[in-house]
């Protein structure tokens, strides 16, 4: 079972990574594996792609910014897939830190698709960032086009429990129909990609620094992996 763990920089995807391999080595034969070329993980991954490419070194290569250095260890690091995907009861790939480095480039299309049927994505949403109904709806949307770019279910997750909570989807209704203009409008025309997330099923708040609801996010990820398939 592969689960791709995605979101953007800070909403803690290395965290879960370290703490929830941790707690499932207690039921599975788990690994994990880094992603990104960038940055050296928080735990000790199985497979590194740090061994393979390594953006400080591409920058002094190919004399490139942070940003450019980071699309062409991306595009490099596409001849070394083979090596980056491993097989266990349950895998861990933590992607790159800017979710665009995956989700918009050769090497996450091609990774998405060797990984084949047996994945899941997962995700993440730093809860303090979605406080407001424009923000909250906007997760929504991406977190469709998560599922769209990779071809795999996606499990959206509000993280950092622990310090904040996502408003309740009947809240932001609440407030976009009370409310005139364009953003509201724009809002109600956001408000169906709900039904093409996992949220539509339950809304899961997690926190990857203290486990907080790691029992539900196994409790989910092994539903989708059943024959049914069915979260409902």
């Amino acid at each position: 079972m592969n689960l791709l763990i995605l979101g953007h920089a800070g909403s803690g995807k290395s965290t879960l990574v370290k703490n929830f391999s941790e707690f499932l080595r207690g039921s599975y034969s788990v690994k994990t594996v880094n992603l990104d070329p960038a940055s050296t993980p928080c735990y000790t991954a199985s497979i590194d792609s740090r061994k393979f490419v390594r953006t400080e070194d591409i920058m002094k290569r190919f004399n490139l910014g942070i940003n450019g250095a980071l699309m062409k260890s991306m595009e490099m690091l596409k001849d070394y897939i083979d090596h980056l995907i491993v097989k266990d009861d349950i895998v861990l790939y933590d992607t790159p830190g800017q979710l665009e480095l995956f989700l918009f480039t050769d090497f996450g299309e091609v990774f998405s698709e060797r990984l084949g049927k047996d994945t899941t994505a997962i995700f993440l949403i730093d809860s303090g960032l979605c406080r407001s109904p424009e923000k909250y709806l906007s997760a929504i949307f991406q977190s469709a086009v998560i599922s769209l770019r990779t071809g795999v279910e996606t499990i959206t997750i509000f993280n950092k429990a622990d310090i904040s909570s996502p408003p309740k989807f009947e809240e932001v209704v609440e407030y976009i129909e009370q409310e005139e203009g364009v953003l509201p409008e724009l809002l109600k025309g956001i408000l169906p990609f709900r039904e093409l997330t996992s949220l539509r099923f339950r809304e899961m708040v997690i926190s990857a620094r203290n486990g907080t609801g790691f029992d539900e996010l196994i409790g989910m990820i092994n539903e989708i992996h059943c024959s049914c398939g069915d979260l409902s």
